[in-house]
């Protein structure tokens, strides 16, 4: 279910409707980035797109102020105002059905920060896209509050650019290899495929793994986005088992989407164990409570089961599935969750304990590759994924599944 569309309050053209490309720009209180806004914004260059600047309730005077800058740049623009805070990936959904006519929409976070050429790079795919092209992507360098650079290894460069569905489904499993900040989507995907408006632990990681099957990605050439490590914001900002349990429905709502059969019946017969395996250190990876990842486990694998039948490794891996569940208490974790108790199930086994623990231990590796410039670094992470021992070591950046 889409949140209601907010109110056109200022526009300086006749409608949306006629435009191919639509820029979108939530924003919610955004007086404390104003000054960052007012460094990249004027200076985008949007061709013949249009500017939505869509605004979630709020409480200052943001979005008057968002509104004087696009003014200036004498560009389409509308400003759009909720009549309550849908969170940043309701903001577009409640606004979607305002594009008529446009094939592209791209997202434009608050507090990030554009080169002057991002649109353009975007702008030069879009002229000639690839067949079934469903979302752009630009690769971001990470900032903390102070603006010091975090040189987080995202490492979409280690995915091959012809990677196939299943291989970019993995990956993802395990991060978001496709940042969602200034990426452009094909909007009738965003159609295809919502989620829920109300979850902010997840949002973009389910889009992507439910729509992989029948849209492309791509990456625009350059690192145009400044990417802030926002503390406050709505995912950031989330306690630990709040972002498991968000990312825990998500996944099952990834698992249980008629699009998952098409990932399992892409499948080679002889690659099915690769396979299992990876969806399983997949979810290890991503689901740090003991409780709620067994459960997904079992989940996961008996929905595959259904795909490409009960193999040994998948009736093995149950058993031990479901003893385990039974160690961890199971049916209590589903009625913490059901009851709102859902902060009593917080690493407080002995198995999270220790996952933590190695979790720290090889953190000394990654501090060394965040302080390396970016071509040393990229080439140190594809030589290290080359080997049996960085694959064992920084798992969480294998994407190589089928060579296990």
């Amino acid at each position: 279910m889409s949140p209601n569309p907010g109110s056109i309050v200022s526009t300086n053209t006749e409608g949306l409707g006629e435009f191919q490309h639509v820029v979108f720009l939530g924003i919610f209180n955004a007086e404390r980035f104003l000054g960052k806004i007012g460094d990249w914004l004027p200076n985008l260059q949007f061709g013949d797109s249009a500017l939505v600047i869509a605004d979630n309730a709020s409480t200052d005077k943001s979005s008057e102020m968002v509104s004087e800058l696009a003014k200036h740049k004498g560009i389409p623009y509308a400003v759009i105002r909720n009549a309550r805070n849908y969170g940043g990936y309701g903001n577009l959904a409640a606004n979607l059905e305002y594009f008529h006519s446009a094939e592209w929409v791209t997202t434009l976070h608050q507090d990030d920060h554009y080169k002057a050429n991002h649109l353009a790079g975007h702008r030069e795919i879009l002229k000639k896209p690839p067949e079934n092209l469903g979302m752009v992507a630009s690769e971001a360098k990470s900032l903390d509050v102070r603006g010091k650079s975090i040189p987080y290894p995202r490492a979409n460069w280690l995915l091959a650019a012809d990677a196939d569905p299943v291989t970019i489904f993995l990956a993802n499993l395990k991060q978001h290899v496709f940042p969602f900040s200034g990426a452009t989507f094909a909007k009738q995907a965003l159609l295809d495929f919502p989620i829920p408006w109300h979850s902010t632990a997840f949002p973009d990681t389910e889009l992507v793994m439910k729509m992989v099957t029948d849209y492309r990605f791509v990456f625009a050439p350059g690192i145009t986005v400044e990417y802030l490590e926002n503390p406050q914001s709505e995912s950031h900002s989330l306690s630990d088992i709040n972002r498991d349990q968000g990312a825990f429905h998500a996944l099952i709502r990834v698992f249980s989407h008629p699009n998952y059969a098409k990932i399992c019946k892409a499948v080679r017969p002889e690659s099915q164990d690769n396979f299992l395996d990876a969806l399983i250190e997949g979810i290890q990876v991503r689901i740090h409570d003991p409780y709620l990842r067994e459960i997904l486990v079992q989940t996961t694998l008996e929905l595959s089961a259904q795909y490409i039948g009960m193999s040994p490794k998948i009736a093995h891996r149950l058993v031990q599935v479901h003893l385990a569940a039974r160690d961890y208490r199971a049916v209590e974790v589903l009625t913490n969750i059901a009851s709102g108790n859902g902060q009593k199930l917080s690493f407080e086994h002995e198995e999270a304990a220790q996952s933590h623990s190695k979790n720290k231990g090889k953190s000394w590796l990654l501090s060394l590759l965040r302080s390396a410039p970016r071509g040393l670094r990229v080439f140190l992470m594809r030589s290290l994924m080359a080997s049996s021992a960085g694959k064992r070591i920084l798992r969480s950046w294998n994407f190589d599944w089928n060579d296990q």
